[in-house]
């Protein structure tokens, strides 16, 4: 039992357990979905310290991160 992601997705492609994973991991080898009754969701938050949030470089990498998640929006 690991609360570790990339533990969890070991086990799984080493066929020695079951995981809850991103589907963008699940896509990474040859697993399968066993579930697709249970939509899952996770609160993700984007931080940064207050002095950088305007930042254009922070800025850019902020917006970067924003629409790698947003393909994963259910």
């Amino acid at each position: 039992v690991t609360n570790n992601p990339e533990l969890q997705w070991r086990a799984a492609c080493g066929e020695i357990g079951l995981a809850v994973l991103p589907d963008f991991l699940g896509a990474l080898s040859n697993l399968i979905r066993l579930q697709d009754d249970y939509p899952m969701s996770a609160e993700i938050w984007l931080v940064t310290h207050e002095d950088l949030r305007h930042s254009p470089a922070i800025r850019v990498v902020m917006d970067f991160l924003i629409s790698c998640f947003e393909a994963f929006k259910v």
